[in-house]
């Protein structure tokens, strides 16, 4: 007898937190925060200038979140226990750092969006703002790469996919 649809989705999602809270747990065990007060207390500054960034990237298209998500979260994990535990049970910063760490990718559909913004973004700004011949250029170029480095970044369909999804 099949389940019906609303439970297989309820289930896959009971495996996503159970995932999610086994990958805090070995994260509880790896952190290794440093003994130096004052490193510790410039690594949680430093983390909660880099999550401020990472915010401000949800809203603003040529500014990324994930990277200095990540870095907030590594600033966390060698500054704080507790903040590290805080950042990765946010919903939406603690489901990047949880995936990255996981599984070294990031969302498919992360990816897309970020692609999209990346040509949208720096399309618009090659094409329109800049008067001068050669900052168009540069604008074009830097949008190549950072195009070209988000796309390299692997992914998975899902976060809440088993370990059978592949990567690409």
């Amino acid at each position: 007898m099949q389940r019906p649809r609303n439970a297989a989705v309820l289930s896959r999602r009971a495996r996503g937190v159970e995932r999610a809270e086994a990958i805090l747990q070995k994260a509880k065990s790896d952190i290794r925060v440093t003994g130096n007060p004052i490193v510790r207390w410039v690594l949680v500054l430093l983390g909660f200038v880099f999550l401020a960034v990472g915010a401000i990237g949800v809203f603003v298209p040529l500014l990324p979140t994930t990277p200095f998500v990540l870095v907030a979260g590594a600033c966390f994990l060698r500054g704080s226990r507790k903040l590290n535990v805080w950042l990765l049970r946010t919903r939406f910063f603690g489901r990047i750092i949880r995936e990255w760490r996981a599984h070294q990718t990031i969302p498919r559909r992360a990816k897309r969006i970020a692609l999209v913004l990346i040509v949208l973004s720096f399309g618009s700004s090659a094409a329109f703002f800049d008067p001068i011949p050669f900052v168009r250029v540069l604008v074009a170029v830097l949008g190549v790469i950072a195009f070209v480095l988000v796309s390299r970044i692997p992914t998975r369909a899902s976060p809440l996919e088993g370990d059978q999804a592949g990567s690409g």
